[in-house]
């Protein structure tokens, strides 16, 4: 079998290699070792939420240097490994909150030649639709729209959302990124939520 695959051993365990360094061993109750799901006698308390998001990046180093200079977040973590005949590298990034933004450099393990990376255009979608949508105030949008504009790059667009005002702009693999600053934020109502699920704006129904 080839590096990277799941794979179950003689007692029904499935090994997931890539979490930082080590393999995770889940047995067949879904009881994780080594990870940070809760269990049945586990004292250890967590927050639920995202761990990391993973995307492929079209140039590692372009990556890097977007992420922390522009975006001023901590390269924290980097594995190399071998798969087949081919290798990746997997680098970690953390957005303050506990949580890491992903990317994988691929090489020769089963990717197309000329894969694309964006997560929108990539999918014949426009633009503004798959993104990643960062917590920031107007001081943190101005200080990256400077970043930006000296890194020679562009502000999509900039939108009042009513609930929040975000400003877009694109990553070097061309993923849309956002500051969502709250103003004041999502008020839940999870019974409007629900009815909405079907509507149709009044201007288009028929």
């Amino acid at each position: 079998m080839a590096a990277g695959s799941s794979a179950a051993n003689a007692a029904g365990q499935t090994l997931f290699p890539y979490c930082f360094g080590t393999e995770r061993v889940a047995d067949s109750g879904g009881q994780q070792r080594g990870s940070t799901l809760p269990y049945k006698g586990d004292e250890k308390m967590f927050k639920p939420g995202f761990h990391h998001l993973a995307f492929a990046c079209r140039d590692i180093h372009e990556t890097h240097r977007f992420y922390t200079q522009v975006l001023g977040f901590d390269l924290i973590h980097t594995e190399a490994k071998k798969m087949g005949e081919g290798f990746m590298r997997h680098i970690f990034f953390d957005i303050g909150d506990g949580s890491c933004l992903a990317f994988f450099d691929l090489h020769g393990v089963g990717e197309p030649k000329n894969f694309k990376t964006e997560i929108s255009t990539g999918l014949d979608l426009p633009f503004w639709v798959n993104h990643l949508a960062f917590r920031g105030d107007t001081g943190r949008k101005k200080e990256v729209a400077a970043k930006l504009k000296a890194a020679g790059m562009e502000i999509k667009m900039e939108l009042d959302h009513d609930w929040c005002q975000s400003m877009y702009f694109m990553d070097p693999n061309g993923i849309m990124l956002e500051i969502c600053e709250d103003t004041p934020g999502i008020v839940p109502n999870r019974e409007e939520a629900v009815r909405l699920l079907d509507a149709v704006p009044e201007a288009m129904a028929v």
